[in-house]
């Protein structure tokens, strides 16, 4: 009885932890250089996609960009999955111009949650054969992530102690030797 008291303590106090924790946010900072042109702007890392596709694309609209000496001014910014070409787009608001940069996917995780990682990619813009290079940096470095089931995990096997609880009880087991 004392091993599942304590079996039971340790599943409530890591489940508890693991729920407490809290975002790490973080201003990322992006610059994407193709020519003589460089753009700089910045994305909270907690922070959800305007819009998604799953499989696709996290697109983030309203995002102030600084190209050189123009001012800064709002534009709507793609990020594209490996399936979908990878690299990014950056657009006029409303689907107005656009710069397309294929090459490989800039972000980890799913479109809903992109996680970036500080490093910098060479993106292509076809059909032009302009080349262009991507610096994330200020990304959060963290831990390993808890996978997104371990609370209902938890959950589970506290219902099945309490169960096994309940069922010695019921049927008079004892659970001394």
């Amino acid at each position: 009885m004392r091993n599942s008291r304590a079996a039971f303590s340790l599943l409530v106090f890591l489940t508890a932890a693991g729920m407490a924790a809290p975002a790490q946010a973080a201003l990322i900072r992006f610059t994407f250089t193709s020519g003589t042109v460089t753009g700089a702007f910045t994305i909270d890392s907690v922070t959800a996609p305007t819009v998604y596709s799953p499989g696709k694309y996290a697109d983030y609209h309203g995002v102030d960009i600084s190209f050189g000496n123009f001012p800064t001014r709002p534009y709507e910014l793609s990020f594209f999955t490996a399936t979908d070409g990878g690299g990014i787009s950056i657009a006029a608001p409303g689907g107005g111009q656009k710069s397309v940069f294929g090459g490989p996917q800039v972000f980890a995780g799913l479109v809903t949650q992109p996680q970036f990682e500080n490093r910098t990619y060479t993106l292509l813009r076809a059909p032009y054969g302009a080349l262009g290079e991507l610096t994330i940096s200020g990304a959060p470095v963290s831990a390993v992530p808890l996978p997104p089931g371990l609370p209902l995990f938890a959950t589970a096997l506290l219902g099945i102690v309490a169960l096994g609880g309940v069922f010695r009880k019921t049927t008079g087991v004892s659970s001394q030797g």
